[in-house]
């Protein structure tokens, strides 16, 4: 029997892979679901690093008059980091607002990543004054087939 394995989001088709052969190790996929969360951390770590553009085109740049502000108050921070909050939220397990969940039992296995900031949703989406700026793309197949081999080294090797 084959260990199915879905990647699945709002905004996007979900991505199905099966791994033949392989159901001994498939029962508790915590460990691996970990790594994947982790792994799901450094693309937002570099999306942030990039500004925006690991998946899209650099976000929007900050007003004259918003910039001149902030580096008064905040010299060398970067586009959408203020107090780091929002950052730390979507790459650091266990900061403030950030949503991890990981389940893995005999009939489901999965992760739930994102983050609580509520401010998080205006950047995302922009608005009436606010540039749209996403901080979360839909998964592409290259980071897909990433994941999977995450959990295919677990189910093969253990590891």
């Amino acid at each position: 029997m084959a260990v199915q394995f879905t990647l699945a989001g709002d905004g996007f088709e979900p991505i199905t892979i099966s791994l033949e052969r392989f159901e001994d190790r498939g029962e508790d996929l915590t460990v691996p679901l970990g790594r994947m969360v982790r792994k799901w951390e450094s693309w937002e770590e570099d999306h942030f690093r990039k500004e925006g553009a690991r998946w899209g085109s650099k976000w929007v740049p900050l007003s004259t008059k918003y910039a001149k502000w902030k580096k008064s108050k905040r010299p060398n921070a970067p586009i959408l980091v203020f107090d780091g909050t929002l950052k730390a939220s979507l790459t650091t397990t266990g900061a403030e607002g950030a949503v991890r969940e990981i389940y893995s039992d005999r009939t489901r296995h999965g992760f739930v990543v994102g983050t609580s900031v509520e401010y998080a949703e205006h950047h995302q989406n922009g608005g009436e004054h606010l540039p749209k700026r996403p901080i979360l793309y839909p998964i592409r197949t290259d980071e897909a087939r990433e994941l999977a081999k995450i959990l295919q080294s677990w189910i093969v090797k253990g590891n």
